[in-house]
């Protein structure tokens, strides 16, 4: 996962406001590290996937902590342009966050 408060070091906050857990390259921990959280449920056969959420309460421009949405990651959905069909497809995997620019 990719959590939200990404922009905090451009206003002197931690990324990801996590304080003493920073995430690393804008991913959480738990899924960031080989041989984590993440390997080990994809290990026990679990679908579990990893998505970029894009939650903006108020702008590094104007304070805060946060990008627009979609602005820094995104996660794009192989499916039809159709709620049922994107639906189907964050739950069956056929997803990929994009990479941030930094």
């Amino acid at each position: 996962m990719r959590p939200g408060h990404q922009a905090g070091p451009l206003n002197g906050s931690a990324r990801g406001g996590y304080g003493n857990h920073p995430t690393c390259g804008g991913y959480d921990q738990a899924t960031a590290r080989v041989g984590g959280l993440w390997d080990a449920l994809l290990g026990e056969g679990r679908g579990w996937w990893i998505t970029a959420i894009s939650d903006s309460h108020v702008h590094w421009t104007r304070g805060g902590s946060d990008f627009w949405p979609g602005e820094y990651s995104k996660t794009y959905v192989l499916a039809r342009q159709e709620y049922d069909d994107i639906m189907d497809g964050l739950r069956r995997g056929r997803i990929f966050s994009s990479p941030p620019v930094t």
